[in-house]
């Protein structure tokens, strides 16, 4: 069979609960996984690490010397026309983690076709989710996706990316979404700015969990 959806793969791996789906597509699914697929063996770690992060609670609150760093992390940029923002106008949201899929090759998933991930990270910025992934050609590629309408414009954003021997910048597209080549095993601070808006993702852990082997 092709691989199953991810409605299957909850039902295999959450075989007590309520479906919708048939009990022999469910079987089917259960023999495709027995049977080594590499592609459904990541996506169900990415299952079970979605299904942990719930179970687990909220995180513990940032505590208030990181947040005033991480806000402080960057100079103030000048406006997009060269000119000095008007320092009141500007909106700033400190990210925090909501999701975190470990080390290990598991799909790129809200990031449209990147491929497969070493480490996938989503955290929570105000108004925004900013999705993470870690490529195992050593690209970081994310999309900063607002909850609704209301959320403040990413309009001619850009992502600057602090922690190696230099900071990086690159744009934000249409879709939110931005790529970083050749980006090594570490830690890094993120901070994603547009006219209006400043969001700073600090922490942000590549490579082998904090305090791993």
């Amino acid at each position: 069979m092709s691989c199953p959806d991810y409605q299957l793969l909850l039902a295999v791996h959450q075989p007590d609960e309520p479906c919708s789906r048939d009990a022999a597509a469910v079987e089917a699914a259960r023999a495709h996984l027995n049977a080594g697929c590499p592609a459904c063996a990541s996506r169900l770690r990415v299952v079970r690490a979605m299904l942990g992060a719930l179970d687990a609670g909220p995180l513990p609150e940032v505590p208030a010397a990181l947040r005033a760093r991480a806000v402080a992390l960057a100079p103030e940029p000048a406006g997009r026309g060269g000119g000095t923002r008007e320092p009141g106008r500007i909106q700033r949201f400190l990210g925090k983690l909501l999701l975190d899929a470990g080390s290990g090759a598991t799909p790129a998933l809200s990031l449209r076709g990147e491929g497969l991930a070493e480490r996938h990270l989503l955290f929570r910025a105000g108004p925004f989710e900013v999705d993470l992934a870690h490529l195992e050609g050593g690209a970081l590629v994310g999309q900063v996706l607002p909850e609704d309408e209301t959320a403040p414009s990413l309009r001619d954003g850009v992502c600057i990316l602090y922690g190696g021997p230099a900071p990086r910048q690159t744009p934000l597209d249409e879709n939110g979404d931005f790529h970083f080549e050749n980006v090594g095993a570490a830690s890094y601070d993120l901070v994603l700015e547009a006219d209006e808006l400043r969001l700073v993702v600090p922490d942000v852990h590549l490579g082998e969990e904090p305090g791993g082997p």
